[in-house]
């Protein structure tokens, strides 16, 4: 119960008038604005004795007078009514009563159910008005349900907060099937005739060399040494041939180009959430029974294993925007 004090200005006693005399009008010193949570009661002091007291919405607020200058105001149901009180010193007071719902239940059930939530539970008369932040719109949702037992009357102007924006981390990926034979068919070979210093040859062994074959014993032209008496014989596919006569040195060089050296199994784009795993499985499940127990109580049950292209990886964004990955790729096929 609370006590409200009205005090008005001093007056000096005058004599009284004579009874012909007619009594002037009350004069009012304002309105007065007093809310009160319904069930509960204030309690209003005044200077002057009271001669009167008129409740405007009975249903809403009732008076008792508990002494010559105290009046008791109790607030019974949500709503509004006016107070007027008049005065000996001849002075009326007129008092804005507003009953307002308890909802000091519903923030407490709010702080405790809901801890770090922004929101905040304010009643005008028979209404309960919730305002604030709120984190999701589930959370908004659950609170209006919350405030529904205290009132008929909600007025949800909750906001929900804009999610923050998660980072992400795109993996482009190539699963790519490389034939190391057909890498290894680039190779050099580098001879010399007979004419030469010295004469000999070498090379890498990726394709035969060339074959040097002398003809200075047979029936064309003889006095010359070197490559003018020597026959040289391709039996391979070149790329390049190249000889100085005046070293009498050659070399041979192939590189070939042929396709589906490297053939692409999977381009799979991996997108994850920063600090969540994300995996790739490009092939399926091979099914294999498994037996279990004990011999005359065994049992087979069917357990899966997966084949194929497969790709586990975690992307980590760290502060300064570095990524930190955790890959994993593994590449399986079937033996039957």
């Amino acid at each position: 119960m609370s006590v409200l004090g009205l005090c008005g200005p001093a007056r000096a006693q005058v004599p009284a008038a004579p009874a012909a005399q007619q009594t002037p009008p009350a004069e009012n010193v304002g309105n007065q604005v007093l809310h009160i949570l319904v069930g509960h009661s204030v309690v209003i002091r005044t200077d002057p004795r009271l001669q009167r007291v008129l409740v405007g919405n009975p249903a809403v607020v009732t008076t008792a007078t508990t002494a010559p200058n105290e009046v008791v105001v109790t607030a019974t149901a949500a709503g509004s009514s006016s107070v007027v009180l008049w005065q000996e010193n001849n002075q009326s007071r007129i008092i804005e009563v507003f009953a307002d719902v308890d909802v000091s239940l519903l923030r407490e059930a709010i702080t405790r159910g809901l801890p770090g939530e922004a929101v905040e539970a304010e009643s005008e008369e028979g209404r309960v008005v919730l305002t604030g932040v709120a984190s999701s719109t589930a959370v908004a949702d659950q609170i209006g349900k919350m405030a529904a037992p205290f009132s008929k009357e909600i007025v949800n102007s909750i906001q929900v907060a804009q999610p923050h924006r998660q980072k992400q981390v795109l993996l482009k990926v190539r699963f790519a099937q490389v034939d190391r034979r057909k890498l290894t068919a680039f190779g050099i070979n580098l001879f010399s005739t007979p004419g030469a210093p010295i004469f000999g040859s070498a090379g890498t062994q990726q394709f035969t060399p060339p074959q040097l074959v002398n003809n200075g014993g047979s029936g064309g032209s003889s006095g010359g040494t070197g490559a003018n008496n020597s026959t040289i014989g391709l039996s391979d596919l070149l790329n390049l041939f190249v000889f100085r006569r005046d070293l009498n040195l050659g070399a041979t060089i192939r590189d070939l180009q042929q396709r589906n050296v490297l053939e692409i199994l999977a381009e799979p784009d991996l997108l994850a959430a920063n600090g969540e795993p994300a995996s790739f499985l490009a092939g399926g499940e091979l099914p294999y029974p498994v037996l279990t127990g004990t011999a005359g109580q065994a049992t087979v049950t069917v357990q899966f294993k997966p084949f194929g292209v497969k790709l586990e990886f975690t992307g980590t964004i760290e502060s300064d925007n570095i990524i930190r990955l955790k890959v994993r790729p593994e590449v399986s096929s079937l033996d039957f």
